[in-house]
């Protein structure tokens, strides 16, 4: 009987992806650029540094001060560097994990294997998702969190501090086009750093780069005006315009419904309204439609036989969109880190995804050349790939 109720077979579609157009010699041009990133490395004042660190460590004590002083929920039995421990004695033992705002499966979905996604959001699997239990422990969730930003910048100054060379100068692969939380870690101690330093920000290329693929028209909208238009305010403040940015965010690598409630509170460390997110999806799907149009065709590819039916395969597609941005976003960096190079020689000492590190003010042509080289190789040109 169930052979007999197989659905019928589908036929995929071929994921059709635009390439952007690398100059000659790109890999190697890159390749020498992180080998004299590396190699050259950066000068690092020890005495700065370590004036730093104990200033931080003061601050730290006092931040772990404030985290006990709830001592019904910490006490003074919580390791706030653990997250079993705080896991325990702060959510298990005060009955926080009862108080996330996500209904649990039905016993119908769980029979039937549904929904399976509604338990992973429902979990508060680490630290990024303490603010889950923000409603039951607003002020220890605060102040945990407040403790665990000086507590991760100082086990990074430490670091800093292991991997320092006897010439001064700190080495290491994260000056090569690193992302993630460390570069956010890194700009902490951007004062410990020898002689002046300017930067030169890649802050929209993310809306950047999906525009580029789904072929989007619309100009980029700005933060502070879309939060405005959220909140229907005429000021608003950095929360509101934090919560503006990730939703966008979110809405342009294809998160939705729950997804996108966990992309947003994991971002603002804020329990998001439901009923805004929503009600904004759809604003925003209505407003970009070629962004949703092309979100919808990636799903496509990655429907699965499930039972009866078929679904789409939520890890697969998410590790490839993941991917697949997350590698253009280091082209874009990568082209600008060249384009720079070419007008002001040697004046990069790190790069990352976000960002470029220059150790001398870039002439007035940077920002023309970046440009012009950013058009040139991110033309309307498709190469198909398969997924």
């Amino acid at each position: 009987m169930r052979a007999l109720n197989r659905p019928p077979t589908i036929i995929k579609p071929e994921l059709v992806l635009k390439e952007p157009c690398l100059p000659d010699e790109f890999q190697q041009r890159i390749a020498e650029l992180d080998g004299r990133i590396y190699q050259n490395g950066l000068a690092v004042s020890l005495e700065r540094l370590l004036v730093l660190g104990r200033e931080r460590f003061a601050k730290l004590l006092a931040a772990d001060h404030e985290a006990r002083s709830l001592q019904q929920i910490t006490g003074v039995r919580t390791d706030l560097t653990d997250w079993p421990s705080v896991y325990y004695h702060c959510l298990i033992s005060t009955g926080a994990l009862d108080q996330v705002p996500v209904d649990p499966r039905k016993q119908f979905e769980q029979w039937h294997g549904l929904s399976r996604e509604i338990d992973e959001i429902r979990s508060v699997d680490g630290f990024v998702d303490l603010w889950k239990v923000f409603g039951a422990q607003p002020q220890a969730v605060l102040r945990i969190y407040e403790f665990r930003d000086r507590f991760e910048s100082l086990v990074f100054g430490q670091s800093m501090l292991q991997r320092l060379s006897a010439d001064g100068r700190l080495r290491t692969k994260l000056f090569c086009g690193g992302q993630g939380q460390k570069c956010h870690l890194f700009d902490d101690w951007l004062p410990a750093l020898e002689g002046e330093h300017h930067r030169i920000s890649l802050r929209t290329h993310l809306q950047a780069v999906i525009f580029w693929l789904a072929g989007e028209r619309h100009a980029l909208p700005d933060s502070g005006k879309l939060a405005r238009e959220i909140f229907n305010v005429r000021f608003v403040s950095r929360s509101q315009t934090a919560f503006a940015t990730s939703l966008f965010e979110g809405f342009l690598l294809g998160h939705s419904d729950l997804r996108l409630w966990e992309f947003v509170g994991r971002q603002t460390r804020r329990m998001p309204d439901q009923f805004l997110l929503k009600l904004w999806h759809e604003e925003l799907n209505r407003r970009y439609r070629r962004v949703q149009l092309f979100h919808r065709d990636w799903e496509r590819c990655f429907l699965k036989e499930v039972g009866d039916h078929y679904a789409v395969d939520l890890n697969a597609h998410r590790a490839f969109v993941d991917g697949t941005i997350a590698r253009l976003r280091s082209l874009v960096a990568a082209l600008a880190a060249l384009a720079v190079e070419e007008v002001c020689p040697g004046t990069i000492v790190a790069r990352f995804q976000d960002s470029l590190l220059c150790k001398q003010q870039p002439d007035a042509s940077v920002n023309r050349n970046v440009s012009d080289s950013l058009n040139a190789a991110f033309r309307h040109k498709s190469q198909k790939k398969e997924v």
